[in-house]
């Protein structure tokens, strides 16, 4: 998982200005790579590809992307069709094409 200062540091993110918020999507944006990886990759392999999902997440967000409901504790996130093809289309932009998951 990439923290903050890699967000600023390495990939110069400038969109997210909060430690909390990043922290937030970077665990969503950790799943989604993982998915499309098959949980394979290392840090310098994916991290960019952490962080550039989650300035999409970012971007989407409060507008018809993400939607997101806590019900007893359990989160639930829903995306639209828009927000996948974006996340999707920034994972083959970030991803070397040998850890690309066949199924993405």
């Amino acid at each position: 998982m990439v923290d903050y200062n890699y967000y600023i540091k390495e990939y110069n993110g400038q969109k997210i200005q909060s430690e909390e918020l990043f922290s937030g999507l970077e665990k969503i944006s950790h799943k989604y790579v993982m998915k499309a990886t098959d949980n394979r990759g290392t840090l310098s392999e994916i991290g960019e590809a952490i962080c550039a999902v989650c300035d999409v997440l970012y971007d989407v967000s409060g507008s018809e992307g993400i939607k997101s409901e806590s019900i007893d504790g359990v989160s639930i996130y829903y995306e639209s069709s828009r927000t996948r093809m974006l996340i999707h289309n920034t994972l083959k932009l970030f991803l070397p094409s040998r850890l690309l998951y066949r199924g993405i």
